[in-house]
C-alpha cells in the first residue's frame, strides 16, 4: 500500500528525533544547521495543505532522507526507519513522558544495532535510556535501589557521629530547661539513626529481590528458552509467585549452559554466608518492618544496633548480588551499568551526592 507524503515525512521526523535525542548535546548530529531541518519540518507539518505537500513534499522528504544516512554511522538500524520512525510516534503518545523518563532499551535494541554509542553493554530490556536533555543517562530499578541503599548507609553514618560529637561536648546541664534541650536534641538524632538506618535496611532487600528479578527477567525471553523455564524466570510456577530463596538457588541452574546450581540455600549445612545472615537478619528486619507482627525481628533497638544492621545489610546485599551474578554469568564481569558492584566507588558516589545536596542562599 502507497504511504501518503505527509505520513512518510512523519515518519522520518519521528525516527531522527529518536536518533538525535540520543545523541550527547556535542554530538555532530545535533548541530544547528540539523536542528534546523527539524524544526522548519515541524512548522511544514502543522500547516502544511495538500497543495504544499504536493509542491514540496517530496523535497523536505529527500532532505530527510539524506540526514537519516548521515546517522546511520551512528545508530544502525534492524529496521526500515520509516517503520521505526512510526512506532516510537505510537510510544510517545501511548506511554509515559519519555522525554522524562526515557525509552526501554530492550525496544531500541530490537530496532537498531548499536541502541547507544555512549551506553554501558548488556542492559536489562526493562533499562530507561534517557532522550533530550537526559540522553547518555539511563534508570534501572535496581540501579535506584543500589544507591539507595548506599546513600542511607552514609546518612545513618552521619547521624551516628553528629550523635557521639554531641555526647562528647555537652557540658553538665545548668537548668531544667537546658537538660530539656539538650535530651530534644539526642534524641532527634537517635531517632533519625534509625530511621536511615531501617530504611537503609529495607532498600538492600529490595535491591537484592529486585535485581535478581531483574535478571530473570531479562533471561526468560532468551531465544530457545522453554516456556516452563521462562514461567520460572519470570518469577512464578504454575501460577504460584516464588521466593527470593527459591529464586537465588534456582535461577543460575536455568540460565548456565551446564544447567550447575552453585548457590544452595535449601540445605542447612551448605548454607554460607553471605546468604545465610542475609536472610535471617537483613530479610527479617525488612519483613518486620514493612508488615510488622510481634514474632518478627524487633525494630525497637539502640542507635549502634540500628548502624550495625544497616553496615551488614548494605554490604551483605552487595556480597549476595555478586554470588547471584557470579553464580549466573561465572565469565562475566560485575554489571557495569551497576557500577561493576563496586562498594568503594558507590559510597563515594554517595558521599558527592549528599555533599552537593546543600542549600543555595
Amino acid at each position: 500500500m502507497d504511504v501518503p507524503v505527509r505520513t512518510r515525512i512523519s515518519d522520518y521526523h519521528s525516527y531522527l528525533s529518536l536518533v538525535l535525542g540520543l545523541e550527547p548535546r556535542s554530538a555532530g548530529m545535533r548541530n544547528s544547521e540539523i536542528r534546523e531541518v527539524m524544526n522548519a519540518t515541524s512548522d511544514f507539518l502543522r500547516g502544511a495543505s495538500a497543495n504544499d505537500l504536493a509542491k514540496r513534499g517530496r523535497q523536505i522528504e529527500s532532505l530527510l532522507q539524506r540526514v537519516v544516512e548521515i546517522s546511520r554511522p551512528r545508530h544502525q538500524p534492524r529496521r526500515d526507519p520509516l517503520l521505526i520512525g512510526r512506532e516510537f510516534r505510537l510510544i510517545a503518545a501511548q506511554s509515559e513522558d519519555i522525554w522524562r523518563y526515557g525509552i526501554p532499551y530492550g525496544w531500541l535494541a530490537e530496532n537498531f544495532t548499536t541502541p547507544s554509542h555512549v551506553l554501558p553493554f548488556a542492559l536489562p530490556a526493562h533499562a530507561r535510556v534517557g532522550l533530550g536533555h537526559h540522553s547518555g543517562y539511563i534508570s534501572v530499578e535496581e540501579g535506584q535501589l543500589l544507591k539507595d541503599m548506599f546513600v542511607l548507609l552514609e546518612l545513618a553514618r552521619g547521624a551516628s557521629r553528629r550523635m557521639s560529637g554531641l555526647s562528647n561536648t555537652i557540658a553538665e546541664p545548668t537548668s531544667i530547661d537546658e537538660a530539656h534541650a539538650t535530651h530534644r536534641r539526642l534524641t532527634a538524632v537517635n531517632m533519625n539513626l534509625a530511621t536511615y538506618s531501617r530504611l537503609g535496611v529495607v532498600s538492600a532487600a529490595a535491591f537484592v529481590e529486585t535485581f535478581v528479578n531483574s535478571v530473570g527477567a531479562t533471561e526468560a525471553s532468551a531465544p530457545g528458552r522453554s516456556r516452563e523455564d521462562g514461567e520460572i524466570l519470570n518469577g512464578s510456577k504454575k501460577g504460584r509467585f516464588l521466593g527470593l530463596e527459591f529464586k537465588l538457588e534456582h535461577f543460575p541452574a536455568i540460565i548456565r549452559d551446564d544447567r550447575k546450581a552453585p548457590i544452595v540455600l535449601s540445605d542447612e549445612k551448605q548454607l554460607r554466608e553471605p546468604f545465610r545472615r542475609f536472610l535471617s537478619e537483613t530479610k527479617g528486619i525488612r519483613d518486620a518492618s514493612v508488615h510488622f507482627a510481634p514474632s518478627k525481628a524487633s525494630i525497637l533497638c539502640t542507635p549502634m544496633e540500628w548502624l550495625d544492621r544497616v553496615e551488614h545489610a548494605v554490604n551483605d546485599a552487595l556480597a549476595v548480588a555478586k554470588e547471584f551474578w557470579k553464580a549466573c554469568y561465572p565469565a562475566r564481569g560485575f554489571p557495569e551499568y551497576l557500577d561493576h558492584l563496586d562498594g568503594d566507588r558507590l559510597t563515594q558516589d554517595a558521599i558527592e551526592r549528599l555533599s552537593l545536596d546543600v542549600d543555595v542562599e
